[in-house]
């Protein structure tokens, strides 16, 4: 048995799964995030207890963050501080007993779709509109698949304010006082040029053919990738506009991204 883990802005997702081959989601968790490392990782525990009903070959957990070179430890969470600077690994290693490995949540989650979702075999990005903004690049090289991690979310528009301020989840709230579920009309018409904007910057350094969207916002309002979709089509005259896909692996994508840690 592997169990998948994705830590996320505002909660954490859990899965049992079979294997690693044909992967079967078994159960699957999914509880508020504290920003409280110590209570975090606690429950996280709870709740591998719960699910784990057979011996554990690997546990691999996705973080919205940067890990070190070892990928043993979290150099920066931007919305968990209380979670840098600590060995993930490590703690999770010494109570489980079995290899845990760690990896970026984005990219997690664009293996996952690489993998076992609607981009597999195809060359996309993978872009997350969630609490904030990630994105990362597939690629196949030489019959190989490579990921590029990088951050869309952390671009400057409208002057010196970054993307992810703006447009993600947790910037959202910050502007509006309300969550992106009970935005108006009129506000998503001041959230979504600016998204197209942070798009088209992405495009014209990383041109592809797909994006496929994941993350909170866009897996809840596929009407508004849509309208970004539309908005590009103004924007690229002179260039070809990639296809807008929603992933199919949806919130668990990323789950079933850290089973791709342990191929």
């Amino acid at each position: 048995m592997y169990i998948g883990i994705d830590v996320g802005g505002t909660n954490v997702k859990i899965a049992s799964f079979t294997d690693i081959v044909n992967p079967e989601l078994l159960e699957f968790k999914k509880f508020d995030i504290n920003n409280d490392y110590k209570l975090d990782i606690k429950n996280i525990l709870h709740s591998i207890e719960k699910i784990a009903t057979e011996d554990l070959k690997g546990v691999g957990i996705g973080v919205p963050g940067t890990l070190t070179e070892a990928k043993r430890e979290i150099l920066i969470c931007p919305n968990l501080m209380d979670w840098n600077g600590k060995k993930i690994t490590s703690d999770l290693e010494s109570v489980l007993g079995c290899r845990v490995r760690a990896e970026n949540d984005t990219t997690l989650a664009s293996l996952g779709e690489a993998e076992y979702g609607i981009g597999k075999d195809q060359d996309f990005i993978f872009l997350i509109w969630g609490t904030g903004v990630g994105g990362a690049e597939i690629k196949h090289l030489n019959n190989k698949l490579y990921v590029f991690s990088f951050e869309p979310g952390h671009q400057y528009v409208k002057g010196e304010e970054e993307l992810e301020y703006l447009v993600g989840g947790a910037g959202i709230y910050r502007r509006f006082g309300k969550s992106p579920a009970d935005l108006t009309e009129p506000e998503w018409s001041e959230i979504l040029p600016v998204l197209s904007v942070g798009v088209v910057n992405m495009l014209l350094i990383r041109p592809t053919k797909l994006i496929i969207f994941g993350g909170g916002i866009a897996l809840n309002k596929p009407e508004k990738v849509d309208r970004l979709h539309a908005m590009l089509k103004d924007k690229l005259k002179m260039f070809p506009v990639p296809k807008f896909k929603i992933s199919r692996l949806g919130e668990k994508a990323a789950l079933f991204g850290s089973l791709t840690l342990f191929g």
